[in-house]
């Protein structure tokens, strides 16, 4: 935590009034420290509005993917399903084939 403010106040990281009655962020500064100052108002704007806690890390061990997942259950396990969660199905039907007993005649 201490990381981040230290961060906010460097960056200059300010709230800002938007439409609506919306509290948005401004970055002060520009370069590599604006652009993470930045990502840091995206994570306060996500957390105000109740976004940032749907907000998943990818569960495949060769995705560094983070994604907003929007289901009701909250269940969605990979960014993609038709990439890394077909993988990962797919990695698990093998091994669970090949460790499988083989019928005998």
């Amino acid at each position: 935590m201490d990381t981040l403010n230290r961060l906010t106040a460097l960056a200059g990281v300010r709230p800002a009034m938007a439409y609506g009655g919306a509290v948005g962020y401004h970055v002060v500064r520009s370069g590599g420290i604006g652009a993470l100052g930045a990502v840091v108002a995206i994570v306060y704007a996500a957390e105000a509005q109740g976004l940032w806690a749907r907000l998943k890390a990818c569960a495949s061990p060769t995705c560094h993917w983070a994604y907003y997942y929007a289901s009701r259950n909250r269940a969605s396990r990979w960014c993609h399903m038709e990439l890394c969660g077909n993988r990962a199905k797919g990695q698990a039907f093998r091994t669970r084939r090949a460790t499988a007993p083989t019928p005998s005649d």
